[in-house]
C-alpha cells in the first residue's frame, strides 16, 4: 500500500503533498518547483530535489509492492533530506516514513531514523502523530536492545498510553503479541495475561482475518494461566477454555508436513491442561458440557482425509508408554508432546517426528524413543487414510498428595 508524507494520519504514513501543500508559501527550498510536484505517484522529474525524486520511486516501489526497493528509496529519500534541509519538518516526515516501513524487517536501521523523527519533534522543528512515534520508537529500541526487560517496560508503558486508538494499527497487535511472547518466556506470567488480553483485542480490531494471529495470542494466554505452580483449578479450566477457543480457528490440515505450527502447539498445551486437571482429580471440561474438547477428539478428525483407528480395525500389540525424567515430577511439571508418524506394510510405526511440545525438557526424545518399540498386532489396511497423518501425544502428569 501507498506510503504517503502529511500531517493526516495514514496507514503507511505521512503525505508530503498534504504537508507541502499547507505550508508552501512559507517553504525555504531551493527548488521552487518542488511545492508543486509532490503529488504521490507522480514520476521524477529532472528537476526535482534528490530526495522528492527519491520520495516519488518509493512510492512507485509500495505500489508495485517491491518492499526492498521501497525500503532503499525511502532511506534514500530521508538521507538526501537530511543533506539538502537539514533540521526539517520533511527531513522528519521522510524519517518516520523510513523507520516505521523498516521496523519488522530490519529494526536496527528503523532506530536511527525513527529517533531523529522523535528529536526533530521534540525540537518543536516537526509536527508528527507523537503518541504514535513514540510506541514506534519504543518497539524499535526494544527489539535491538535483545529484548531487554527495560525497554519492554518502556514499550508497554508506550502501547499504554496509545490505549485503544492503536488496536486500529495492525502493527500494534504484532507489538503486543511480541510483548506477550517474552512476558512469558520472562515467566513474568501475571503480565502476560494482560499483554495476551491486549494483543487478542488488538488482533481483532486490525486484523479481523488473521485467525492463526489470533490463535497466538489466546495460546499465549493459556499458557500464562496453565504454568504457575501451585496451580489453581480455576487458572487450569481458564486455560483449558483458551485453547479450545484457539484449536476452533483453524481449519483442517492436509498432511503432517504441512501440519500448522501454530494449531500443534494448542493441541499438546491443551493436552498439558488435561494432564493439569487430571492430576489433581478433576474432569477435563466443565461439569454438564455435552460435548467433548476440540482437543479430545480422534486426532484424525484434524485432517481433511484421516480415518480413525478405530475405523481401520487395527489394534496396537505393544505400545509402552514413556519414562519421563523424575526430575520433572519433583518441580511440579507437566508436560505433554504431539507426535506424528505413519503407518507401512509392516507392523512398526515409520518416521515419527515431533510436532509440538510444551517444555526444553526431554519429553519428545523420550517419547520417540519408546515409540521405536511399538508394534500393531497385524499391518495395517491398505488404506492412506489409515496409514498416513497419524498423531498420537504423551502427557505427563504431576500427581499433587
Amino acid at each position: 500500500m501507498k506510503q504517503t508524507l502529511g500531517l493526516c494520519r495514514r496507514e503507511g504514513g505521512i503525505n508530503i503533498h498534504t504537508a507541502l501543500q499547507a505550508f508552501r508559501l512559507r517553504l525555504i527550498c531551493a527548488f521552487t518547483a518542488c511545492a508543486l510536484v509532490l503529488a504521490p505517484g507522480l514520476a521524477p522529474a529532472a528537476d526535482d530535489p534528490e530526495y522528492l525524486a527519491e520520495y516519488k520511486l518509493y512510492n512507485q516501489a509500495l505500489d508495485d509492492g517491491d518492499a526492498e526497493a521501497a525500503a532503499r528509496h525511502g532511506r534514500a529519500a530521508w538521507q538526501a533530506a537530511e543533506t539538502s534541509l537539514g533540521d526539517h519538518r520533511l527531513t522528519a516526515i521522510l524519517a518516520y516514513n523510513y523507520g516505521k516501513l523498516v521496523l519488522f524487517s530490519d529494526a536496527n536501521a528503523a532506530l536511527p531514523a525513527l529517533e531523529r523523527a522523535k528529536e526533530l519533534l521534540d525540537a518543536g522543528v516537526a509536527e508528527l502523530p507523537a503518541v504514535e512515534l513514540d510506541v514506534y520508537f519504543a518497539y524499535a529500541q526494544f527489539v535491538v536492545s535483545g529484548d531487554g526487560k527495560r525497554r519492554k517496560n518502556r514499550l508497554r508503558q508506550a502501547l499504554m498510553d496509545f490505549g485503544e486508538a492503536g488496536y486500529a494499527d495492525p502493527n500494534v497487535a504484532s507489538m503486543w503479541l511480541h510483548v506477550a511472547t517474552n512476558d512469558v518466556n520472562d515467566k513474568q506470567y501475571d503480565r502476560a495475561k494482560e499483554s495476551a488480553k491486549f494483543a487478542e483485542a488488538a488482533i481483532s480490531v486490525s486484523r479481523p482475518n488473521e485467525s492463526r494471529l489470533l490463535a497466538q495470542a489466546i495460546l499465549l494466554s493459556g499458557i500464562a494461566r496453565l504454568v504457575p505452580f501451585p496451580r489453581e483449578i480455576s487458572d487450569v479450566r481458564a486455560a483449558h477454555e483458551d485453547f479450545t477457543r484457539a484449536e476452533q480457528l483453524f481449519p483442517l490440515q492436509k498432511n503432517l508436513e504441512t501440519f500448522d505450527k501454530v494449531l500443534a502447539k494448542v493441541l499438546v498445551w491443551h493436552a498439558a491442561a488435561r494432564a493439569a486437571l487430571h492430576s489433581e482429580g478433576e474432569t477435563a471440561f466443565p461439569e454438564g458440557e455435552e460435548s467433548l474438547p476440540a482437543a479430545s477428539l480422534p486426532f484424525a478428525f484434524y485432517f481433511e482425509e484421516a480415518k480413525t483407528q478405530y475405523e481401520c480395525g487395527y489394534e496396537w500389540d505393544k505400545r509402552v508408554p514413556p519414562r519421563f525424567p523424575f526430575r520433572a515430577e519433583l518441580q511440579g511439571h507437566i508436560g505433554a508432546v504431539l507426535i506424528g508418524y505413519r503407518l507401512g506394510d509392516d507392523i512398526f510405526v515409520h518416521d515419527a517426528r515431533i510436532l509440538a511440545e510444551t517444555s526444553s525438557d526431554p519429553f519428545g526424545k523420550t517419547a520417540l524413543k519408546s515409540m521405536e518399540n511399538w508394534r500393531l498386532k497385524a499391518p495395517p489396511p491398505d488404506d492412506p487414510a489409515c496409514r498416513e497423518n497419524r498423531i498420537t501425544q504423551f502427557t505427563f502428569e504431576f500427581k499433587s498428595e
